[in-house]
């Protein structure tokens, strides 16, 4: 019988480690797997991302509430890095073949417009393909308009306020130490964007705008304010439309400063009449000066596409062109001008297309477009819009997701994996008899207590 035990000398710290390393992989893959945060699929698409090469957009109105029986023009253009079109064919499920077009000498790309009536409610279908030199493409509504839906009827924008029932109306006279304030505020029933073209005096710069709401979702809010230097009358003026030429409606005000303000009726008509045109679709909006309109992204808005498009709608006043050469883009007072795209919708519009070449820092950003017509009228709009992190998307538990951050997780992941064996081989290696040693058991001097009581029993 052994008259001693084995004791260990030390523990095993190698098999603590590896058990540790069995408990920790799968916890991390579950976690990583399972996040809602770890989709990282949209990255590799902005990365990677295309324009269409061939895109069906319906200029100005919302796709989603056209209205029956309205004639509305449609755009379609091409962005081809090669191979020139041959021909070109657009397509409604519930009308057939709207639009079809042979091309004689096949061209790098090209910009059409037809017009498309609307006769069934509901959801409306509108596809196309284009033949090239080097295959065929598919013709694909643009980003903002996937939906087509025709409604019974389509309403104009209204004005909620009247700046002759503001706090302070234009008609009571001001001093040119007194601060003019007048909120605009425009809705439209049919949540359509609201677009305006704003105008006042020409070299009189002292009242400012400040676009609370910037007209989506059919809500236009604008503050006007400022602090009048000089004495005279002020005519400001505003036009606002939801994409259809018969709701274009205008606001025009007049603000009087000192005493010598009599050189402008206090009540004063638009500055330019709402003339007809004779206009061929209707959503044909022109003026009797130029606009630049459909800016995205819209005023004050947030988006979180490192490579968003900035675009714009460059619109010639009546009877005139767009003087391409006299355009002027910038961001945040970079000139970028020759890095834009310009597609001709018309005779008189242009679209102006900017996209970065690189993913843009986060942070807000000025944008800022100028450019004259062949009436020699100009005009130019500025407006800022804010870059932010898609947090929602880009972090797992709280840090950024980068491609560094995931080939290094799982390089680190496979070293676990692979030493596993290695450190319990080392562990069972290392445990070896000179590892213990021997403790004598001693045993008590007498009998026990426990064996006596049986003696006595007996």
């Amino acid at each position: 019988m052994r008259k001693t035990f084995r004791k260990r000398q030390k523990p095993i710290y190698p098999l603590i480690f590896a058990t540790l390393i069995l408990l920790t992989i799968p916890v991390a893959i579950y976690s990583l797997l399972n996040s809602q945060n770890f989709d990282i699929r949209h990255l590799a698409y902005e990365e990677t991302y295309q324009p269409s090469q061939c895109t069906i957009h319906i200029p100005y109105v919302n796709s989603k509430t056209l209205a029956l029986e309205n004639n509305y023009q449609i755009h379609i253009y091409t962005n081809l890095q090669g191979g020139g079109v041959e021909n070109i064919k657009v397509y409604e499920k519930n009308h057939g073949e709207l639009f079809s077009k042979e091309y004689s000498h096949s061209l790098d790309n090209v910009s059409e417009t037809f017009s498309f009536s609307p006769n069934k409610l509901g959801e409306q279908n509108i596809y196309g393909e284009i033949q090239t030199t080097s295959g065929t493409y598919n013709c694909e509504m643009d980003v903002d308009q996937k939906i087509v839906y025709v409604i019974e009827k389509n309403h104009p924008p209204e004005f909620l306020t009247d700046p002759y029932y503001s706090s302070k109306p234009p008609s009571s006279s001001l001093s040119t130490k007194e601060t003019y304030e007048y909120t605009l505020e425009v809705a439209d029933r049919d949540l359509d964007q609201i677009e305006y073209h704003y105008s006042f005096t020409p070299r009189a710069h002292w009242l400012h705008k400040t676009v609370l709401e910037s007209g989506e979702d059919g809500r236009l809010k604008i503050r006007f304010s400022g602090t009048p230097d000089r004495d005279g009358s002020y005519l400001a003026n505003i036009f606002v439309h939801d994409g259809h030429n018969k709701h274009l409606s205008a606001q025009s005000w007049v603000i009087s400063v000192g005493q010598e303000s009599t050189d402008i009726p206090v009540r004063e008509e638009p500055k330019y009449p709402l003339v007809d045109f004779d206009f061929e679709f209707d959503n044909e909006i022109i003026l009797p000066e130029p606009q630049i309109a459909k800016i995205l992204p819209r005023e004050n808005s947030y988006v979180t596409n490192p490579r968003t498009t900035i675009s714009a709608n460059l619109i010639a006043s009546h009877n005139s062109t767009v003087e391409e050469n006299s355009i002027v883009f910038k961001l945040n007072d970079s000139n970028l001008t020759k890095q834009v795209d310009f597609v001709q919708i018309s005779r008189s519009e242009i679209l102006l297309r900017y996209t970065p070449e690189k993913n843009l820092e986060t942070g807000e950003y000025r944008a800022y477009i100028y450019f004259e017509d062949t009436a020699g009228n100009a005009v130019d709009k500025e407006w800022t819009f804010t870059l932010e992190p898609d947090s929602s998307e880009e972090t797992f538990l709280g840090v950024p997701i980068t491609t560094f951050m995931i080939f290094s997780v799982g390089t680190l992941l496979i070293i676990f994996a692979l030493s596993i064996p290695w450190v319990i081989y080392i562990a069972w290696k290392k445990d070896q008899p000179q590892n213990y040693e021997e403790i004598a058991i001693i045993k008590p001097d007498g009998e026990s207590s426990y064996k006596k009581s049986f003696e006595k029993e007996s």
